[in-house]
């Protein structure tokens, strides 16, 4: 992991500098927010009935309807995100990372329980080969 460039900064310096580097979430201007824009991938009523029979789920057909219109809502608000110019833009580890170091607290690595396949698959309703069997789901 290389050094974060800002780091010999002060803070208000860094602060001025994430300002410049600030998105507007929602631009006015932007096309692929208007009403009729029908974002690239979109799904039909047929699709959202599909998922639902594979993942096993019943819905009305008013909430199907509206399970639709959610999830083209969120492959939207996707499209617009990806019409964003982000050429020259850095990832971020961390949302503050602009303007403020920003430390992970991460924990070591550890077994902690070891080895304890043999209790764990006693609750398997089956199992061969210490691997649980399941149903198959996909068509």
């Amino acid at each position: 992991m290389r050094p974060h460039s800002d780091a010999t900064l002060s803070l208000p310096e860094r602060r001025r500098k994430a300002k410049s580097r600030i998105i507007p979430y929602y631009p006015t201007n932007f096309p692929v927010l208007t009403e009729d824009f029908k974002p690239i991938m979109a799904l039909t009523a047929d699709d959202i009935d599909r998922i639902a029979r594979l993942a096993r789920l019943s819905f009305a057909p008013d909430e199907a309807a509206q399970l639709q219109v959610q999830i083209n809502g969120f492959f939207k608000l996707v499209d617009a995100m990806q019409a964003v110019d982000t050429q020259g833009v850095e990832p971020l580890a961390h949302p503050f990372a602009t303007i403020q170091d920003v430390v992970l607290r991460l924990a070591d690595d550890q077994v902690l329980e070891g080895h304890q396949r043999q209790v764990l698959m006693a609750n398997a309703p089956a199992q061969e080969n210490g691997v649980f069997l399941v149903p198959r789901v996909i068509e």
